[in-house]
């Protein structure tokens, strides 16, 4: 985000941007809604690139070390691991930019590539699912797992996401996954992937006060329709009011207890 424009309560027009206002923008551009009517963005934009998707399979239980995992997520532009929760990684989905990652060969990591196109859900059609070939296409079609043309992942679960430091991962999902015959059947399955840090205030990925900085985030499908909202109130409430946006020791390790305590929900 370069700049925002927003209208108060007080009808007042109000432009702020990165360069002119340094000390509030990063909290004027997630304010969630607090500031007023945003009416105007400006944001930056970087040159389309041809992207290219594989699909590998079946990673030992020997990979599920730290280092492996994070070479998994290193493996392109965007990864994500699909899992269920038994001691493996069942699907890694590569994302590459063409020219820049390098092509990943048959057998990566201890995992083979997908001879045909899968769903990342079990017993779904991969009719549904973007080019997984490694043929390059524009990113709008490479870098969805789903074609916009179709219904994304069931159509019928409810997604909850939580944030965990990228040297917890292992030691998270080894320990979670102790819970797997509990969780697995409510669960349509579980997704790993890196999401980059940030310094705007109230957002669970700053890097001033997240212990999730440039984190895995965890995404799991629910077949229940019970949602609980425990993990994004206790981000919330760890945030301070207006003092920079930093929170005390107390406050981070709090908010890191409760997040990976609902990760295992």
């Amino acid at each position: 985000m370069r700049a925002i424009e927003l209208v108060t309560a007080g009808g007042d027009l109000i432009s702020l941007s990165r360069d002119a206002d340094p000390e509030i923008f990063d909290g004027a551009v997630l304010a969630l809604g607090t500031l007023g009517i945003v009416t105007h963005l400006t944001l930056d934009l970087i040159p389309a690139a041809p992207m290219r998707q594989s699909v590998h399979l079946d990673f030992p239980a020997e990979r599920m070390g730290g280092e492996d995992l994070l070479a998994m997520l290193a493996g392109g532009s965007s990864v994500s691991l699909f899992h269920h929760w038994d001691g493996r990684i069942d699907q890694a989905w590569v994302k590459q930019v063409v020219g820049v990652n390098e092509e990943l060969p048959e057998t990566w990591l201890g995992g083979r590539r997908a001879r045909r196109p899968v769903h990342p859900l079990p017993g779904m059609p991969a009719d549904f699912c973007t080019d997984q070939s490694g043929e390059p296409g524009p990113p709008h079609e490479r870098l969805p797992h789903f074609r916009l043309e179709f219904t994304p992942s069931s159509g019928e679960e409810i997604q909850s996401e939580y944030f965990v430091a990228r040297e917890d991962l292992a030691a998270t999902l080894a320990t979670v996954s102790e819970l797997g015959e509990r969780i697995r059947p409510l669960l349509h399955a579980s997704e790993v992937r890196t999401v980059a840090a940030d310094e705007l205030w109230l957002s669970p990925r700053t890097a001033a006060t997240a212990p999730a900085c440039t984190s895995p985030g965890s995404s799991s499908q629910r077949r229940s329709r019970r949602c609980c909202p425990r993990s994004r109130s206790a981000w919330l409430r760890s945030r301070p009011g207006r003092t920079g946006g930093r929170s005390s020791p107390s406050h981070r390790d709090r908010c890191a207890r409760s997040t990976r305590g609902w990760a295992t929900s």
